[in-house]
């Protein structure tokens, strides 16, 4: 059985990680929002967090349309 080459990915790591930074601040606030909810204490120090995780996307959304 002859298997067929895989083609040769071609990485690009400043939007592998502009991807990933963008990933991971999307799980932080639906993650702070969870929390919230849940633990109704944790809920002025979530939205404070929230808010910062939001501002954050903000920016590396506005450099990476800048960049690309």
């Amino acid at each position: 059985m002859t298997q067929t080459p895989k083609p040769k990915k071609e990485y690009n790591s400043e939007e592998r990680t502009a991807k990933f930074g963008e990933e991971i601040i999307k799980f932080c606030k639906h993650f702070l929002r969870m929390s919230a909810v849940a633990v109704i204490e944790t809920k002025e120090r979530a939205r404070i967090l929230w808010k910062e995780g939001q501002e954050i996307n903000l920016i590396f959304n506005s450099i990476y349309k800048k960049v690309k």
